[in-house]
């Protein structure tokens, strides 16, 4: 029933978030769920755990369905009615009834997990009395059978909880990057024992250089066309989304381009085609 009522609230916490999208300033057509141990169990019955699944599981141990103790998986909460849907998991060391899960409602994951877990186990735990409960090899090997793109990485020495305090940067970059993956439509998978860094945001990052000229890049916040000014020569102009995906790309040998972009935080490379110099500033179009 604990369990139950968790994924309950998720469900209308997310509807809130959902319902309030512009106070939040996020876009709800790409959402990603996750958490850490009690919390990744929560995100996967988010994802994989319905109504009827719960009840039966309910029934099986306390002869009541657990919607007629604890009311409606997607209603209570709060009275509203949104609807959304996730494009990924952020899965740390947590796992899944292996009955819930559906091959049409698998999702791309990305998981973090110590092969000497006792708390939950990395692969299929068969001790419970009426589910088994699969960790997060289970999962990753689940889903890469049914080319869903997961990406798991094991601590071979690690218990319940690993890579955390300074080193949680490290997961949070490896997640930030398979999410942008995802974004651009380019995900793979990976097995790994070995904390391999990433470093796919280094493109959103503001890192002005090697020009020994003063640039402005003007108006900024522009509306439909900027000017570059303080570079003479032909240029290579590439404009990244917040998410680090390309929606520009021209040489001009002048400083005015007109662009068409949807408002919002962008990043403009700047380079000069006939050397290495290079440039980048944060671009807002209003």
């Amino acid at each position: 029933m604990a369990r139950y009522r968790a994924i309950q609230d998720g469900h209308a916490a997310i509807r809130f978030v959902v319902n309030n999208e512009n106070a939040v300033r996020i876009d709800t057509s790409w959402l990603f769920l996750g958490g850490q141990s009690a919390g990744s169990l929560l995100a996967l019955g988010m994802v994989y755990a319905d109504q009827s699944e719960l009840d039966s599981v309910a029934l099986l141990y306390y002869g009541t369905a657990a919607s007629a103790e604890l009311g409606n998986l997607y209603t209570s909460g709060n009275n509203l009615t949104n609807t959304y849907s996730f494009k990924g998991i952020f899965n740390n060391w947590g796992g899944i009834t292996a009955s819930e899960v559906d091959t049409n409602e698998m999702l791309p994951t990305v998981a973090f997990h110590g092969e000497l877990d006792t708390t939950v186990l990395i692969d299929a735990d068969n001790s419970f009395l009426h589910y088994t409960l699969n960790g997060s090899r289970a999962i990753h090997n689940n889903l890469i059978a049914n080319n869903i793109c997961s990406e798991i990485t094991i601590d071979t020495i690690g218990g319940h909880g690993i890579y955390r305090n300074a080193s949680s940067v490290f997961r949070a970059s490896r997640a930030s990057c398979f999410f942008k993956s995802i974004f651009c439509n380019n995900c793979s998978n990976l097995y790994s024992t070995d904390s391999i860094p990433v470093n796919c945001s280094n493109p959103l990052g503001v890192n002005e250089f090697n020009f020994d000229t003063n640039i402005k890049v003007y108006p900024n916040p522009f509306e439909n066309s900027f000017s570059i000014k303080g570079i003479d020569a032909n240029l290579d102009v590439t404009i990244y989304n917040c998410f680090g995906r390309l929606v520009y790309r021209d040489k001009i040998n002048n400083g005015t381009i007109e662009i068409d972009l949807i408002p919002g935080i962008y990043f403009l490379d700047i380079k000069q085609i006939d050397s290495n110099k290079s440039f980048m500033t944060k671009l807002i179009k209003n």
